[in-house]
């Protein structure tokens, strides 16, 4: 990721935490400054991943993974989103891909095809 797409997904980390926050979200974690990072997840095969934000609203857990339009194409994001995905619907969670409007629809287009069941939410 070059500075750039780093500096733009840092701000749609906080720009998430901050509504979820202001919508009564508990247990919020994230991986910017300030929070706590949320927990590994397992993935298989000896693998774990963090997703950029974790919360809880009304018990439901959720699991976000932020994209932009830069990232949302990397090799690795496939597999992220599926290893969240599994986790979520393993453990009665939710899992969201937070992305800018102007990629929602190719965003939902890409779970579609690779058979992933997330929401889709935008920043």
């Amino acid at each position: 990721m070059d500075e750039n797409t780093k500096s733009q997904h840092a701000i749609m980390v906080e720009s998430l935490v901050n509504y979820l926050i202001k919508d009564g979200y508990i247990n919020i974690k994230a991986d910017i400054t300030g929070f706590d990072p949320p927990d590994n997840i397992y993935c298989g095969s000896n693998t774990f991943l963090i997703p950029d934000v974790t919360a809880v609203k009304s018990g439901w857990g959720q699991i976000f993974e932020v994209e932009t339009v830069d990232s949302v194409n990397n090799d690795d994001t496939a597999g992220q989103w599926s290893c969240f995905s599994v986790h979520a619907r393993k453990f009665n969670k939710s899992f969201n891909v937070v992305v800018p409007e102007t990629i929602k629809s190719d965003v939902k287009d890409l779970l579609q095809s690779l058979d992933i069941s997330a929401g889709v939410w935008i920043l």
